[in-house]
């Protein structure tokens, strides 16, 4: 606060105005006097400066107006500024007109210097005052709008003032208590603590802060933390909080941390099973908060409604959900969620934010206050955490708010694990049905990225390559290739051709690669690019087309026989058609019988080479329909349809074995090789029919020696699995020798010596076989005497 004293002195006779500001001046060098020499001059000046203006001095006797009125207009404005009446008219009917308008002080004009220092003590006082006046006003004004409870109390111990919260505290309003003394709101106890503890200590500290137990009006004791300072008059200020409200709400505050940790590091929320984590939520919520009801809503993949994932009754004990709420027909709620962390509604009817949901929610529910938490995900709003008070209007603290907007992060962070937990599963199904269709397919294959490191591969890469496991876990490609290109026939194009697609994000290819041990490789590889075009790599794929590749090479020469077919043919044709002529030409000459015979017999011979030859033609596209094939049906009607064979001595053991083909192209096989045995054994031999087992060595073909075979004496494989990989067929006949087993066949080959041989029934075995993609091989037979033929089922 300035020293300064600024004057607005009004006097009509301005020599005596100068003569007033000067002296005032000399006496006190606080003192700045502005002159007025009219009443009207005066107010304007006051009212351009009313803030700067301390005190006014007037004239009483002035033309116009004079200083009583004067006096009156200013107190209209300015009720509590100095105003001092000195005046040349002095009588007590004057005096006291001045003291009743208002007037600070009054002040006759008298000779001599004396009257200006008494002047200008008269407005250093009033000045004083004014101020400390104002002060005190303001200071009270401070009080009253202070949320603390404050109370002056005299050296006497009485109140001289208190301000609502003071006195509210204890069930009082401030003029209750101004006057009595402090004692009156303390228990008899608490007053003897003080008087013999707690004042002394003041008097001799100056300041004193603890904690008492203050009495309310109705009788009920009120836990209170003070807090005394002495004042310079005796007295001294007492500051006073409820510490009962306080304790309250920290032990409401201590809950609910215990609550937000329990939920944080409660497993369904870390582990992102949702529905367990948010019903775990909700009953914390209305545990915690002490409401009926809590639930939680997420808006749909369009924001265009609200639904409820849970609805918890504590009263009921009960979970729902379902609910749902269009967010177009309540813009002012979802508006308000949108814009807000928390609405804390004390009346959800009233509030702006929530009435529009009275009709569809509130009402039916019973709803009379809420407080709804945003949800929010990386920026957007998904959802909301409400919770429901019902009956009453009710006042939420800060501290429930914040927990509301806490519960709301941690639905928000179950939420996230969820989806977290959602896409994990799907990445692990995805990578699991990666690798299920890696290991599904014959192919080898192999993925490097763009810094040639393996990042995936499956286990048919590492049986093609003979690779070890432990180089393809370890990524290098390097090594990798250096194991790959060991084997090839030509290393060094081999090389040259990897390096040149790794330089190529661009090129897909197809070639075949010889090895060096005889076998061929079919070699597919393309870049692994992304749909912005990012280059990630490069994916090999191989497949061992060994066997194909011989079967081609194999049917190329079957088209070179069969290009020689039709001689063979012709000539096998000619003898018996030629026999048939000559004979019934002879027939017609001679009318013998014999020669008849000879010629039905050279006709069956020729019908014989028509079957077999339609059979081997037809046998190209041999397989149609497949399905779900009994061995043992389709060998008894075999056995019927054969002559010069009892069927007993077609044994099929194993039984049942079910085979996938095409019915009647199996019908044809197993006519042929039945036949076949036949027509080399006679009709003693002896054929017999069973499954093989996975674990069964295959034949070989090659004349050398057969493995041992693994069938016991009933023809049951030790072992066996549940699904056959192929069937046998052996007989009891001569058997075929080694050296002709690779020409059995072939097209027109044959063992027999007579003119019934046409070497067309093997040869349609072979591609009923090729046409199932299986395989068969010859072998000595393991339990009979003669041949062994091993059909076994790729893949």
């Amino acid at each position: 606060m300035s020293d300064q004293i600024r004057v607005l002195h009004v006097d009509d006779q301005p020599e005596f105005g100068e003569l007033v500001a000067t002296f005032l001046e000399r006496v006190n060098d606080r003192i700045t006097v502005v002159s007025e020499t009219s009443v009207d001059a005066g107010r304007d000046r006051l009212d351009a400066e009313a803030d700067r203006i301390d005190c006014i001095v007037s004239d009483y006797d002035m033309p116009g107006t004079n200083g009583i009125a004067f006096l009156e207009a200013v107190r209209e404005e300015y009720p509590t500024l100095p105003f001092i009446l000195f005046t040349g008219k002095g009588s007590e009917e004057v005096a006291s007109e001045a003291i009743a308008a208002g007037a600070t002080d009054y002040l006759q004009k008298r000779g001599g210097t004396e009257q200006y220092e008494l002047l200008a003590n008269r407005i250093g006082n009033a000045v004083e005052q004014y101020r400390y006046e104002a002060e005190r006003n303001r200071v009270y004004q401070a009080l009253e709008t202070a949320t603390q409870a404050i109370g002056l109390i005299d050296e006497g111990g009485h109140y001289i003032y208190l301000n609502e919260a003071y006195a509210n505290l204890y069930g009082y309003e401030p003029e209750d208590l101004v006057g009595e003394h402090w004692e009156v709101l303390y228990p008899e106890e608490e007053t003897k603590r003080f008087n013999e503890e707690i004042l002394p200590r003041l008097a001799e500290e100056g300041r004193w802060t603890g904690q008492s137990y203050g009495r309310h009006v109705d009788g009920t004791t009120i836990p209170e933390r003070l807090s005394l300072a002495q004042l310079d008059t005796g007295g001294h200020v007492c500051v006073v909080q409820d510490i009962s409200e306080q304790r309250r709400r920290r032990q409401r505050q201590q809950r609910q941390r215990e609550a937000l940790l329990d939920l944080v590091t409660h497993e369904a929320v870390i582990s992102g099973s949702f529905d367990r984590a948010i019903r775990q939520v909700t009953e914390t919520a209305t545990d915690v908060l002490e409401v009926p009801v809590a639930n939680v809503w997420l808006f749909d993949q369009h924001g265009t409604a609200l639904r409820c994932v849970d609805h918890y009754d504590r009263e009921a004990d009960t979970h729902r959900n379902g609910q749902e709420l269009l967010a177009e027909e309540y813009a002012e709620y979802v508006s308000a969620i949108e814009d807000n962390r928390a609405i804390a509604a004390t009346d959800a009817r009233a509030d702006d934010r929530t009435a529009g949901l009275t009709d569809d929610y509130l009402d039916p529910n019973d709803v009379s206050a809420l407080l709804d938490a945003t949800l929010r995900s990386e920026g957007e709003v998904v959802g909301v955490v409400c919770h429901e008070e019902r009956e009453e209007t009710r006042e939420w603290t800060d501290d429930e708010v914040q927990f509301a907007t806490d519960v709301a992060e941690i639905v928000h962070r179950a939420l996230r694990n969820r989806d977290r937990r959602e896409q994990q599963a799907e990445l692990e199904f995805q990578r699991s049905l990666l690798h299920a269709q890696q290991d599904a397919i014959l192919d080898g294959l192999i993925v490097v990225d763009e810094n040639r490191r393996i990042v995936s591969y499956n286990d048919r890469f590492a049986e093609l390559w003979d690779v070890p496991v432990d180089a393809l876990e370890e990524g290098d490609d390097t090594v990798v290739l250096d194991q790959v290109a060991r084997q090839v026939a030509d290393p060094e194009a081999f090389r040259d051709a990897v390096e040149r697609l790794y330089d190529d994000s661009t090129t897909t290819s197809r070639d075949e690669i010889d090895l060096a041990d005889g076998r061929v490789y079919d070699r597919y590889t393309t870049p692994v690019t992304g749909e912005d075009g990012t280059h990630y790599g490069r994916l090999w794929m191989f497949r061992d087309v060994t066997d194909r590749k011989h079967r081609e090479r194999r049917l190329e020469r079957q088209t070179e026989q069969f290009e020689e077919l039709a001689s063979v043919v012709s000539h096998d044709l000619q003898t018996p058609i030629s026999t048939v002529r000559g004979r019934l030409e002879l027939a017609l000459e001679d009318g013998e019988e014999d020669h008849i015979e000879a010629a039905v017999r050279a006709l069956d011979r020729v019908d014989d080479l028509r079957e077999d030859l339609v059979s081997v033609l037809r046998s190209r596209e041999i397989v149609s329909e497949t399905g779900t094939v009994d061995l043992a049906s389709v060998v008894g009607t075999v056995s019927e349809s054969i002559e010069g064979i009892d069927d007993d001595r077609v044994a099929v053991v194993d039984a049942p074995i079910r085979v996938v083909g095409d019915e009647n192209a199996l019908l044809r096989l197993l006519q042929n090789l039945i036949g076949n045995s036949v027509e080399h054994g006679g009709s003693d031999v002896r054929v017999r029919i069973g499954a093989l087992s996975g674990g069964d060595a295959p034949a070989d073909t090659s004349g050398r020696d057969a493995p041992a075979d693994t069938s016991g004496d009933d023809g049951a494989s030790v072992g066996a699995a549940p699904e056959p990989r192929g069937f046998f067929l052996e007989d009891s006949g001569p058997g075929i020798p080694p050296d002709d087993r690779d020409d059995v066949f072939e097209p027109g080959f044959t063992t027999k010596t007579d003119e019934n041989g046409t070497g067309m029934g093997m040869a349609s075995v072979e591609q009923i076989v090729d046409a199932h993609g299986w395989t068969i091989a010859i072998d000595d037979a393991a339990v009979l005497d003669g041949v062994r033929f091993e059909i076994r089922f790729n893949g």
